[in-house]
């Protein structure tokens, strides 16, 4: 099944539990129309990163029906699926390495011409030219030392550079600046 930007993304009486002891999520109900923007806004542990975990699968719904293009995401496979849904979370995987190579996790498709592109196209420019390496500065073990906000970049760069479907980004920019967070938006 080949997912694709006219399909939507519905929740119908979707229940979680961690346990049988106490359920997470009860009768979830919603539906994620294409080119929308949909902020989840609650309390600590009230279930938002419990549902964007169920939309990549990272956990399967104790009942009801998560549907993607009028598909049950349980019979897509999780390759497919998560190539086309970036999650970003706040915990960001750093590879001892280069820029490049946490920005495409060693992905040879990915360009140079194609990070400078989204370096652009996200307002980034001037942040990379402050290494004197560019996106091949070494960094991590024995090379510089990010930010908690330059590894949120990198982590939506990558998700960027992805094309996918649908961006879920769990808290991802509580540790940039504010005029950097505006760029992005």
């Amino acid at each position: 099944y080949e997912l694709c930007n006219e399909d939507s993304l519905i929740f119908e009486n979707v229940s979680f539990s961690y346990n049988s002891d106490r359920e997470i999520l009860h009768n979830i109900n919603f539906k994620i129309e294409p080119g929308k923007t949909v902020g989840l806004i609650g309390t600590t542990g009230s279930g938002k990163t419990t549902i964007a975990s169920l939309i990549v699968r990272l956990y399967d719904k104790t009942s009801g029906s998560i549907l993607f293009g009028n598909k049950d995401i349980k019979r897509i496979s999780i390759k497919d699926l998560r190539k086309k849904v970036a999650y970003i979370t706040q915990n960001i995987q750093i590879l001892n390495s280069n820029i490049k190579d946490n920005i495409t996790f060693y992905n040879p498709n990915i360009t140079d011409s194609d990070i400078e592109n989204a370096l652009d196209t996200m307002g980034l420019r001037t942040w990379i030219q402050r290494y004197p390496k560019g996106i091949y500065t070494v960094i991590g073990t024995g090379g510089i030392g990010l930010s908690a906000g330059e590894e949120q970049l990198i982590s939506i760069i990558r998700a960027f550079l992805q094309h996918p479907l649908i961006v879920i980004l769990d808290e991802v920019t509580s540790k940039l600046d504010s005029e950097t967070e505006r760029c992005l938006q």
